[in-house]
């Protein structure tokens, strides 16, 4: 299995994606903090404690 390097979020603007440095939805989130999840095998498990970590970061 292939483990992400990166995690880029990106914004619509005027019909154009541009890379920007925070979400709008979630702006205290660590883009970077995703990959521990993404990586994770179980899905199940992975989305259970991202849900967990991002209730104390928002």
């Amino acid at each position: 299995m292939l483990k992400p390097q990166r995690v880029s979020v990106k914004h619509d603007y005027l019909g154009e994606y541009e890379e920007v440095n925070q979400s709008g939805f979630f702006p205290g989130l660590d883009p970077n903090l995703l990959l521990q999840y993404i990586a994770m095998p179980d899905q199940y498990d992975a989305v259970q404690e991202f849900e967990r970590v991002i209730r104390h970061i928002n």
